[in-house]
């Protein structure tokens, strides 16, 4: 074989090297990737509240200092925004609903609007029929070890309404590869109901 044959040949493997050392990289990269969003996905299913930082209890003072204490809450939902948790507090007083989004991990407002009550909800019967007293509240700690102490599984989102007059804690536990639904009640804590949720 001459020289350039040689030179030929020698080149010729150098380049099918390279491009299987760049297809290695690149599979070994779409791996990571693959691997790194299924890790993302499992802390923010197994470790939600290492991400919650503010309190049920300090989303609800956000609440009154921005629309003042005559303001109740009406519903509170704390729920992945992303890769964050959020909350989302709607209230009433006797002439306006109000609505607020406050990042779990740091705090911040992310919206906050309000808007006048139609006739039928204002002068206080909105405030009545749905405000929820929260000096009464169950810990979002407590809570989550009832439901998943009811449910084998990870905590994944919360919410919290008025139903039938009492102020019930719904929360979505994810358990393998089913969710379920534990309803308990906010002021004792002691699950009310439990449904594998088929939405999901």
């Amino acid at each position: 074989m001459g020289k350039l044959g040689l030179t030929l040949l020698v080149t010729s493997l150098l380049l099918s090297g390279c491009g299987a050392s760049q297809s290695a990289t690149k599979q070994a990269g779409s791996s990571s990737e693959a691997s790194s969003s299924k890790l993302a996905d499992t802390a923010a299913i197994g470790d939600a509240q290492k991400k919650i930082k503010v309190t049920v209890e300090g989303a609800i003072r956000q609440f009154h200092q921005e629309f003042g204490n005559a303001a109740v809450v009406t519903e509170l939902s704390l729920k992945p925004n992303g890769t964050r948790y959020a909350y989302r507090l709607s209230g009433v007083d006797s002439n306006h609903e109000y609505e607020l989004t406050v990042d779990a991990q740091n705090g911040k407002q992310r919206h906050a609007r309000q808007e006048k009550l139609d006739a039928d909800e204002d002068q206080g019967v909105a405030r009545k029929q749905e405000g929820i007293d929260t000096n009464q509240l169950q810990s979002l700690a407590a809570i989550t070890r009832a439901a998943t102490k009811q449910v084998n599984g990870h905590a994944i989102s919360w919410s919290l309404d008025r139903e039938n007059g009492q102020a019930q804690w719904e929360v979505k536990v994810k358990s393998g590869q089913a969710y379920h639904e534990v309803t308990l009640d906010a002021s004792t804590g002691k699950v009310l109901a439990t449904e594998r949720d088929v939405d999901d």
